[in-house]
């Protein structure tokens, strides 16, 4: 019984075990994507700071070179194209740090999913534990009371000892008594 028993347990202990350690394995692999995605983001930060101060200094070119129109027209305007261009790679870049806030914020919704996936785990052995616990407290009460009967039968088993023995001696007694009168 305590073998079957020892083994139901040690079974249900190791799957919890090897759901947790699937669990834990899921958000150290979270942890490492949600690192890389913020890199990612910093990146792009830096280049939208870059493009930021890059599209700046453009408008200030521009303004300069409105005073003189009339001479540089046709500059202005390749300037103004190359303005443009910047404009949709920051337009693209913008898309993309949308993009990977969305991937972040799926990634903190699956980051959060897992914890309460730990959180639940980390009950259902606590509750093994407890009746774990509960059970090796009967099993200890059994036990004892086990080895008070086993005791009892012991006190029993020396009675019927002494009363075979005397019986057996009587009866020898006896045979030998009848021996002699025949």
């Amino acid at each position: 019984m305590d073998v079957e028993l020892r083994q139901y347990l040690d079974s249900k202990f190791g799957r919890l075990e090897q759901g947790l350690e699937a669990v834990r394995e899921d958000v150290l692999s979270l942890g490492g994507r949600l690192a890389q995605v913020e890199g990612h983001v910093a990146a792009l930060r830096s280049q939208f700071d870059v493009l930021r101060s890059g599209v700046e200094g453009l408008g200030a070119e521009v303004e300069a070179l409105r005073s003189q129109f009339d001479v540089l027209r046709s500059d202005v305007e390749g300037l103004g194209a190359e303005v443009e261009a910047l404009r949709s790679q920051f337009d693209v870049l913008r898309s993309d740090v949308e993009g990977l806030r969305a991937e972040v914020e799926a990634l903190r919704a699956e980051t959060a999913r897992l914890g309460a996936t730990v959180d639940k785990v980390q009950e259902e052995i606590r509750l093994v534990a407890e009746g774990h616990s509960v059970l090796y407290g009967a099993i200890d009460r059994r036990w004892e009371e086990v080895r008070g009967e086993m005791r009892d039968v012991r006190a029993l088993l020396k009675v019927w000892n002494d009363l075979v023995s005397h019986r057996l001696a009587d009866l020898e007694q006896r045979v030998r008594a009848l021996a002699a009168s025949s």
